[in-house]
This record gives structure tokens, sequence and C-alpha cells, in this order.
């Protein structure tokens, strides 16, 4: 991944001549995790909780008026999640699991799902690692429905396996050839 790191990152750069990277805090089980990106919005635009969780699922993430040029086509094809991979690689993050949530989820997940919010906190906070993929990027159509989000991430909690994990990396490869073949 490293040349398409590298020309996405120059391309990034190229256009609006701020930073290539975007290091946003997630919530992780001993408190935080970096989970680094390609920049694919504005400069702050993620400053606003409401428009993070109202955009992404109204718009789609490739259509989030705060994107920029560049940020639509990597959105597309989730090419802005590749330094992630080197995450993987370096310890930080596991490979399948339930995702590293952002702080402002938590917030939403907490007033909206009232029921289920602390078996969620609770397997959450399991003592695993954040994964790169997991079950809802595998079966979700709306990756950033966060009401629908949890229900997945509980389910892989209660029936985490091998066999489990091999679906997930199937379904989302397949997803993922799926996108670049429709466009």
């Amino acid at each position: 991944t490293l040349p398409v790191l590298g020309v996405l990152a120059a391309a990034k750069k190229i256009e609006d001549g701020e930073s290539a990277f975007y290091v946003q805090e997630r919530l992780a089980r001993d408190g935080t995790v970096p989970v680094v990106k390609i920049r694919c919005m504005k400069i702050d635009a993620d400053t606003d909780v409401n428009a993070n969780l109202q955009n992404a699922f109204t718009y789609g993430e490739d259509c989030d008026p705060r994107n920029t040029k560049l940020g639509r086509f990597m959105r597309r094809y989730e090419l802005e999640e590749l330094p992630q991979l080197w995450q993987v690689v370096a310890g930080q993050l596991s490979l399948v699991d339930i995702r590293a949530a952002p702080q402002y989820v938590l917030g939403f997940l907490r007033e909206n799902r009232p029921k289920s919010f602390e078996e969620w906190k609770d397997a959450y906070n399991d003592g695993r690692k954040p994964g790169l993929f997991s079950l809802n990027i595998a079966v979700n159509n709306q990756r950033k429905d966060d009401k629908r989000r949890h229900h997945y991430d509980l389910l892989y909690a209660r029936k985490a396996s091998l066999g489990l994990d091999l679906f997930i990396m199937y379904r989302t490869g397949m997803r993922m050839i799926n996108k670049v073949l429709r466009k």
C-alpha cells in the first residue's frame, strides 16, 4: 500500500496545501487509540458533532459536503483508511474486531440506545484492540449508521470466532470489489 499511500498523500497536499493525514483519537479499552487516515475533509470539518452524525448518514460518506474533491474519491473507495493497515502491523489495531468509535458515538448511543448501551459499552471495552474490519462494515450498507452499528458490534462480541473473522474479511473484500466494478 505504500505507493498508493504516497500518491494519495502527495495529491492531498497539492489539493489544498494542508496536512495530508488526519489523526482522530478514538475510544479503546485503555482510554483512546489514535486512528490515522488520509484527510478527506476540509480542515476542522469534524468540530460539529451533529454534522458528523447527520452528514455521513444523510449524504453517504462520499457525498458528504464537508469532503474535498479528492476526499470524495477516496471515501468512495475507502482509500482514506489505508494508513490503518500500518497500525495493524504496528499492533495498535487488530485486523478484525469491533471498530474503534469516536468519542461522540458514545454519547449518541447512550441517548439513542439506552436499554442496550451498557452491554455495548462492556463489549466495546472487553480488553481487545479495536479492529480495522468489523461485522458492521462487512454487512451494513450504511457503515455510518451508528444506531445499527451497535447491534452488529454486540453480535460480534457474542459470536467472535475465526470463522466469523474470515467471513468478515471475505464480505469486506467482496464489498470493495463491487465498489470498484460498479463505478
